[in-house]
């Protein structure tokens, strides 16, 4: 059992290493998150490919979809209840206020900034078949 943190502290110092490494090779942490994602997304979610947030598409596309959605997890995880926090403590001398008010105004910023990464990166240029990556060689055989 002690194996468990280790290995999930190493898998997460990969998962936030660079997309490519020296060799050229992928991000084995970052490809099995969006392998993983799109297979959530398209089999139990049922969203349809083009408002997905994963992709079906090259490797190098996918691993760029998982570090996105490790980004979007960290501002849920960290920044909204910071928000939440410290609107509650400027709020404390006005009494007793209901939760879910700060709540909502901690997780809306958040929600407003998932929707504008997710509106991206359904539009981005990364997902066009012939998009050319700088930092990864694709092989010719």
């Amino acid at each position: 059992m002690a194996t468990l943190p280790r290995r999930f502290v190493h898998d997460l110092k990969v998962a936030l290493g660079p997309h490519v490494t020296a060799p050229n090779t992928l991000n084995p942490v970052l490809l099995a998150i969006g392998i993983r994602g799109y297979w959530i997304q398209s089999r139990i979610f049922r969203i349809p490919d083009r408002y997905g947030f994963f992709s079906l598409g090259p490797a190098r596309l996918q691993v760029h979809d998982a570090s996105l959605c490790i980004a979007i997890l960290m501002v849920l995880a960290v920044v909204a209840p910071a928000v939440v926090l410290f609107h509650v403590c400027l709020t404390l001398k006005d009494g007793y206020r209901p939760l879910w008010k700060d709540a909502l105004i901690g997780f809306a910023p958040s929600g407003l900034v998932f929707s504008g990464i997710w509106i991206w990166q359904c539009h981005s240029k990364q997902r066009a078949p012939d998009y050319e990556w700088e930092d990864w060689k694709t092989r010719k055989d």
